[in-house]
């Protein structure tokens, strides 16, 4: 038998936070799904990662009329970055 406090022990450790948006249209002709997710790194630090997916028919009609949004999610990134070291103090 394991101890009870070993096993909330190793599960903070492997404590992994999400966020899921998802939004689209009806019938699933089209469907945007953006996680973010906060992971521990055990190092002190913690890793975040935001992925986008499309999904639906009519993707490939929509995904050519859709600006790169790589730079915008940069940006949010960094902004959040910044924002948590600068409240870590």
């Amino acid at each position: 038998m394991v101890p009870q406090h070993a096993l909330e022990e190793g599960k903070r450790e492997s404590v992994r936070s999400e966020l899921v948006w998802s939004g689209g249209m009806s019938l699933g002709l089209f469907k945007g799904v953006r996680t973010y997710t906060l992971a521990p790194e055990g190092n002190g630090t913690t890793k975040f990662r935001m992925r986008e997916e499309y999904t639906g028919p009519m993707l490939p009609m929509i995904w050519r009329s859709m600006p790169d949004l790589g730079p915008s999610f940069t940006q949010f990134a960094n902004g959040l970055k910044q924002e948590v070291e600068r409240r870590r103090v």
